[in-house]
């Protein structure tokens, strides 16, 4: 045998003994039949985290993180033991906040710890923005609460605090600017300030609006959706000219595309609204509708053994606690088990 074909064997061998190859081709060649599904063992607990990651689902139960292809293998499982915990993810990293600990521990799409800091006064939540900065929401000793933007790689870019302020709801955008939303009480009215910032926490646009607090924000093309618990705001991104719509219902979540608004209620109604807010729709349950979401403009949801998109209907016998769509799957978290089927809505 010639050198260059023994060389060539020797590469060939390496690069298929190699575990990440054989995934990645299992992954390509396997035909999944729509019928089918993958079931896992699992075990559901008030504690437990579990969300979309990298083409993945990623879980905690406050000792194992682990990391669930959708062929069902597990990429990496690493142990960080944290009872009280916050979770928050961008494109390629974990930001996993031990809260007790005051200590957030950042790892890549391996499992891999790649830095870990230390903060100061009582940390709450950690959200993470799409270029790897991130913001950690804190208390100081006198109740204070406050902000503090780190890079990537742990350095503070700024500290921000919110005097007689209680601070709702964190969000970036997809430029990895974010806003800030509190509310603080004026005289007999409740007061929602809006505070946007840069990717260096520069602040960009501050505005208040009266008698309302904002529990969700959507970024959209050109302009922003808030949702109150019992109206829809919109307004354009420097949070100015905000108009609103009021309803009889008591509204859980938005989700939004170009052409359509849905509104999920309370009383387990879909309102389908027009990019001008006029009621086109509505889907109801008899079951209470416990989330919805859309995938490729396809607005699928859920109830306690049902999943729904338009007229078409997937039945389970058990209850399920939580759908999550993963590239052309749908991942099913029930109390004791997970089951990945194909998405053939």
């Amino acid at each position: 045998m010639k050198r260059r074909n023994i060389i060539a064997v020797a590469v060939l061998i390496v690069l298929f003994c190699n575990p990440w190859t054989i995934r990645f081709l299992k992954k390509q060649f396997v035909v999944v039949n729509p019928n089918s599904s993958i079931d896992i063992a699992f075990r559901h607990s008030n504690n437990n985290y579990a969300e979309e990651f990298e083409h993945g689902l990623l879980t905690y139960d406050g000792l194992s993180l682990k990391l669930i292809e959708t062929d069902g293998t597990e990429r990496f499982d690493v142990t960080i033991n944290a009872d009280n915990y916050n979770i928050s993810t961008s494109k390629n990293r974990i930001f996993l906040l031990d809260i007790a600990k005051k200590n957030v521990y950042i790892l890549d799409g391996k499992g891999k710890i790649v830095n870990q800091i230390t903060v100061d006064y009582l940390p709450k939540r950690v959200v993470a923005l799409d270029n790897g900065n991130f913001v950690v929401h804190y208390f100081t000793d006198v109740y204070i609460e406050g902000i503090k933007l780190f890079s990537e790689n742990g350095k503070m870019l700024n500290d921000i605090t919110y005097p007689n302020v209680t601070l709702t709801l964190i969000q970036g955008d997809k430029n990895n600017h974010f806003a800030v939303l509190g509310f603080f009480k004026n005289g007999s009215s409740l007061e929602n300030s809006v505070y946007f910032y840069n990717y260096a926490g520069e602040l960009q646009y501050a505005s208040q609006i009266n008698n309302v607090i904002i529990h969700q924000l959507l970024f959209q093309k050109n302009k922003v959706l808030m949702l109150d618990i019992n109206s829809i705001l919109t307004c354009d991104t420097t949070f100015e000219e905000v108009s609103s719509l009021e309803l009889p219902l008591v509204l859980k979540k938005v989700v939004a595309n170009e052409n359509n608004i849905y509104l999920l209620t309370k009383d387990n109604s879909i309102q389908v609204m027009d990019s001008e807010f006029q009621n086109t729709d509505q889907l109801s349950s008899q079951e209470k509708i416990i989330d919805m979401f859309l995938v490729d403009d396809k607005l699928i949801y859920y109830t306690q053994n049902s999943i729904l998109c338009n007229y078409d209907k997937r039945q389970f016998s058990k209850d399920i606690v939580k759908v999550i769509p993963v590239d052309d799957t749908l991942i099913i978290l029930f109390k004791n088990e997970i089951k990945i089927i194909q998405n053939d809505f």
